[in-house]
């Protein structure tokens, strides 16, 4: 097949693609999210709502029910991570991708019928929902590998995985407008079904890499792909599983900073997905079409930001304004410092309007600290990049302990509960900036050499003088 309509570079295509892959599988949660606020009995009184909604079976679930199925979803999440960067990099990422996707799509499609019977039977599909899907990340990281140019890593990393920020914003919204005026079951089947069809179309328009099927790409890219040799790496994929530098990786505190990076993020992401509708309720009782519109907008600012971030990385590092490593440094720890700010402001407010703006600029900010970790695995270890960021998202551990945590803060239900919340969170998210800030790196580490020369890796990962000797031996001075 040649190049999609003979004109788009195929690179562009598969960003799209894993754009709306990332899109609904995270949106995921926020369905669950938002229809569980609404079909969950409530024991407090609110205010007559603006909106009327067609009326609904409540279910009586307690607020430890609730935490339960919030966090299932972490414990298998967590479980799958390396394992996953370890698939991505043994087998074809993009399969391994697009499996996850469908097997998450599938089960997605039992809850309607499960969820009036038992909570537990949610817990259980909730836990394989989170193994599936914590291969998915880590897997993009490893199509990027292969796919994404040096000079247009960030921006085509950050735009594909902005789709997991974009994901939340539209599931929030469809799902407050379904949920009000259709009924709650319709949107879970609306999403598999996507996701479905999504799977069809990922399949015929993606292969493995630009290097194996070279035909199927305009001149100008097949060009561009020989020039720069991304993706060619000798050796076989079983191989490069074999050679994982385990004790290098796991005694590196660059390796270590993208983890800690990826475990606060991981927790504010958590609380927003998760929880920001519930916190709306408690705390202004809204019609919960209303509640998903404001809970969607913080996740559109963070769409935009996490792509123009990247864009940005790309200019400035392509211009050699700065070091690799500073911009790293200068967009995470900004980006999270700013967030943990409004943070800690939002503890005092009292304004449904306010609450909502703060809430749509700390989202914004995170997404600019996205260009400091996200896209910092392809820095370091380019052909083990889908490994390194299993590890950053193995920082998904706070999706099984905060669920317990904000469970117990808010037990009474009280707006003034929430206040708790937003300090523990950003106490470690500025935590988090501290240890980005010493000991994050931007250079390519002296393990992460699997089949590629000396001469091509510095070619792959150039740095600027002033930050521009990477953790790679000079075959010259070892006489």
């Amino acid at each position: 097949m040649p190049a999609c309509c003979g004109c788009i570079p195929r690179r562009y295509v598969v960003a799209v693609l894993g754009f709306l892959g990332l899109c609904i599988s995270f949106g995921l949660r926020s369905v669950l999210a938002v229809t569980v606020t609404s079909i969950v009995a409530k024991n407090t009184t609110r205010p007559e709502e603006s909106v009327k909604c067609i009326s609904h079976q409540r279910l009586a679930w307690t607020t430890e029910d609730v935490g339960w199925v919030f966090s299932a979803y972490g414990y298998g999440y967590i479980i799958t991570q390396i394992p996953g960067g370890i698939l991505a990099a043994a087998f074809p990422a993009h399969r391994v991708f697009a499996g996850a996707h469908l097997v998450t799509f599938a089960l997605f499609a039992l809850i309607p019928t499960l969820m009036p019977l038992h909570f537990g039977y949610v817990v259980a599909i909730r836990v394989l929902q989170g193994l599936a899907e914590g291969v998915i990340v880590p897997s993009m990281q490893g199509i990027w590998s292969v796919w994404a140019p040096e000079n247009e890593k960030n921006r085509l990393a950050l735009f594909s995985l902005s789709g997991a920020y974009c994901g939340p914003a539209v599931a929030m919204l469809l799902t407050g407008i379904v949920n009000c005026h259709v009924g709650w079951e319709y949107i879970f089947y609306m999403y598999s079904g996507a996701g479905g069809l999504w799977v069809i179309v990922w399949f015929v328009f993606v292969f493995e890499s630009p290097h194996k099927s070279p035909d199927r790409l305009g001149e100008k890219e097949r060009m561009l792909f020989e020039k720069e040799n991304v993706g060619a790496t000798s050796g076989s994929s079983k191989d490069k599983v074999k050679s994982i530098p385990w004790k290098d990786i796991l005694t590196s505190p660059a390796v270590w900073a993208v983890f800690v990076a990826g475990t606060t993020r991981s927790w504010v992401l958590l609380l927003v997905t998760n929880y920001l509708p519930e916190y709306l309720d408690n705390t202004f009782g809204r019609s919960i079409d209303l509640i998903g519109l404001y809970s969607a907008l913080p996740f559109f600012v963070t769409t935009v930001t996490v792509s123009v971030g990247g864009l940005l990385v790309d200019t400035i590092l392509k211009k050699k304004l700065i070091p690799r490593t500073l911009a790293r440094k200068l967009f995470n720890c900004c980006g999270f410092a700013a967030e943990a700010s409004i943070l800690i402001a939002m503890g005092f407010v009292k304004s449904e309007v306010l609450a909502v703006i703060l809430f749509c600029l700390s989202c914004g900010f995170s997404g600019i600290a996205a260009s400091g970790y996200q896209a910092n695995p392809l820095d370091l270890a380019r052909d083990y990049a889908s490994i390194l960021m299993g590890i950053s998202k193995m920082g998904g551990v706070g999706g099984m302990v905060m669920p317990t945590a904000v469970a117990r803060l808010t037990k009474s239900r009280a707006p003034d509960d929430w206040a708790h919340v937003f300090w523990v969170t950003a106490t470690l998210e500025l935590a988090g900036v501290v240890i980005y800030a010493m000991y994050a790196s931007g250079k390519q580490q002296k393990w992460s050499n699997f089949g590629v020369k000396e001469k091509e890796m510095e070619n792959r990962n150039p740095e600027m003088t002033s930050d521009s000797s990477p953790d790679v031996p000079d075959p010259k001075a070892s006489t």
